[in-house]
Order: C-alpha cells, then structure tokens, then sequence
C-alpha cells in the first residue's frame, strides 16, 4: 500500500487524467475479489497485491475529487464526512459479507468484483468535471 499511495500514485496522476487513475484501481480492486475466488496461493497473493494497488490508486484519487468539489471552505467537514461513511460501509460489508458467504461461498468474491465493476463504470459520471 505504501508502494501504491507512494510512487505508483505519484507517476499514475502525472501521467493520467484523475478518472483514469480512479479507474484503474477500481478495476484492480475488482480483479483482487476475482483473484480472491479461487484457492490458489499464487492468485491470493496476486489478489493481495491487486487489493493494495486499487486501494492506493483509487481511495486517494476519490478523496481529492471530493475535496476539489467541496472547495476550500468546506474541506476539512466533507473529508471528515467520508471518512466517516467509509467506516461505515467497511463495517456494513463486512456483516453484509459474513452473512452472504453461508449462502454464496467463494462466489461472494464475484459479487464483490461485480460491484466494483458497477462502480467503475460510473467513473465517466463521478469524475464529470475533473477531465
């Protein structure tokens, strides 16, 4: 993760629209949960890295998008706001999860990666007005 928030972000956002960026690690978050799916120790350690890589292109990018949108006056309130909504969701999927995986199995990962795909789609959408 470190990699990833470190210089991986720093040369993906010179090189890249933030849409892009945000993009691309959607899609390595969805390909992680795919990864995730199989009992293979090469595809979880490949998923692992998939996760920290999303996680660390995507996460960042999201928080400066949403920081650009709330202006200077508003900052510190909205990032404080999502924060707290990530801990949220994160407690919400993880029960979400712990009750889906009696039903669903490994398949809980394909849903998982099905929703990033969701997410990613709706890039062009949440990142409008940032080119």
């Amino acid at each position: 993760m470190i990699i990833a928030q470190g210089p991986v972000l720093r040369y993906a956002s010179r090189r890249w629209a933030p849409k892009t960026v945000f993009a691309l690690g959607i899609s390595s978050l969805a390909a992680a949960f795919l990864c995730y799916r199989f009992h293979s120790g090469a595809l979880l350690y490949t998923g692992a890295s998939l996760f920290a890589l999303g996680n660390g292109l995507a996460w960042p990018t999201f928080q400066t998008r949403v920081a650009r949108a709330a202006g200077v006056r508003d900052q510190g309130a909205v990032q404080g706001a999502i924060t707290s909504a990530s801990s949220v969701a994160s407690i919400l999927g993880l029960l979400a999860g712990a009750m889906l995986y009696p039903k669903l199995g490994s398949g809980i990962f394909v849903l998982a990666a099905a929703l990033f795909v969701a997410v990613g789609l709706g890039t062009p959408i949440w990142f409008r007005s940032t080119g």
